[in-house]
């Protein structure tokens, strides 16, 4: 009876751990880059879940929820001329890991009413940047992107083999009981 209670125990701290995995409360950096990735504008940190978290005055604003990125363009007009070679004009969000210590693995959910191409998305385990290189935005477009977060390697976690090896004791002492 015991191993039951442990059993279903271990396998409810895992779904909790699982659906509490959000980026609410934690802090992350968000600046526009230009030239070139490094060179900051509008350098911030902010508390995600607060609302706007960055604001471009007349640019764009950025909204990061739970596991999401709201990017609203603000102004008549933004225009970005591209001056070729490695360039960059975007936005990029660092400091994605979520309540769980897992780190960023990609996104889905990609939505927009812009010429914005999901191809001008970068990304890696802590970041993901948008690259407005040459393009032109009007007030009121948007582009909404979903954060995908999970392990980055093949090892298992801690609890993962902890409920596997419940699992195991459970089938084993089942199979004596039988026997």
């Amino acid at each position: 009876m015991k191993l039951k209670k442990f059993v279903g125990a271990a396998m409810l701290s895992t779904v909790a751990s699982v659906a509490n995995a959000s980026l609410i409360g934690d802090t992350v950096h968000i600046a526009q880059n230009y030239p070139t990735i490094g060179s900051e504008f509008y350098s911030t940190n902010a508390v995600v879940g607060a609302g706007t978290e960055f604001s471009w005055p007349m640019v764009l604003s950025i909204d990061v929820g739970a596991n999401t990125v709201d990017i609203t363009f603000d102004n008549i007009g933004f225009v970005d001329i591209p001056s070729g070679g490695n360039n960059h004009n975007g936005p990029i969000i660092s400091g994605l890991n979520d309540s769980t210590g897992n780190l960023l693995s990609g996104f889905s959910g990609f939505l927009t009413n812009t010429v914005f191409p999901s191809s001008n998305i970068i990304w890696d385990n802590d970041y993901i940047g948008f690259n407005f290189d040459g393009m032109h935005f009007s007030s009121g477009q948007t582009i909404h992107v979903d954060l995908n977060f999970g392990p980055q390697n093949n090892v298992p976690e801690p609890v993962s083999l902890s409920l596997l090896g419940a699992g195991l004791a459970a089938l084993t002492l089942a199979r004596r009981r039988r026997a």
